[in-house]
C-alpha cells in the first residue's frame, strides 16, 4: 500500500513539473486595436483586437475587426512583415486567423509588438495595437 501511495504521488508531482514547465513555455499575449486620427475621422465606429499564442512550436495569431464601412481592403502588418491581407465582408468585418499547424507562417512574436493595420488602397495606417501579456 505504501509503494502504490508513493507511485502516485511521484507521478502527480512529475505531472505538476511538466503542466508548471508548459505554463512556462506558453505566451500569450493581446490587446485591442486602437484608431488613428485618420481612423476616427473615415471610420469611426470600427474596433477590433489582436491575439498572439505560442505554445511549443504551435503559433496561432488573429486579428479581429469589425463596423469596417468605408474601407474594402486592409493590411495587417507587424513591422515589415505581411501578415494578412484581407477583404472586408458585406457586415464590414474582418477575421484573420494564422496557425503554423496549419501551415501559416507566423513569426515569433514578444509583448511590445506593434501591429498595424492599413488601407491597403491608400497605403493610410488605419489601426495600431502594441501586444500585451494576457492576464
Amino acid at each position: 500500500m505504501y509503494m502504490k501511495h508513493t507511485f502516485l504521488l511521484v507521478a502527480a508531482m512529475l505531472f505538476l513539473g511538466q503542466a508548471s514547465a508548459e505554463a512556462q513555455n506558453r505566451v500569450r499575449l493581446e490587446t485591442d486595436l486602437s484608431p488613428t486620427s485618420f481612423a476616427r475621422q473615415v471610420e469611426p465606429l470600427a474596433s477590433g483586437a489582436v491575439k498572439y499564442e505560442e505554445k511549443g512550436s504551435v503559433r496561432k495569431f488573429s486579428c479581429e475587426m469589425e463596423d469596417l464601412f468605408f474601407v474594402q481592403t486592409v493590411i495587417v502588418r507587424r513591422g515589415s512583415i505581411v501578415l494578412g491581407i484581407l477583404d472586408v465582408d458585406n457586415f464590414g468585418m474582418i477575421d484573420l486567423n494564422l496557425e503554423t499547424e496549419l501551415g501559416d507562417r507566423i513569426t515569433r512574436m514578444r509583448a511590445g509588438n506593434v501591429i498595424r493595420v492599413y488601407d491597403f488602397d491608400t497605403g493610410r495606417q488605419l489601426f495600431f495595437a502594441r501586444l500585451q501579456p494576457r492576464n
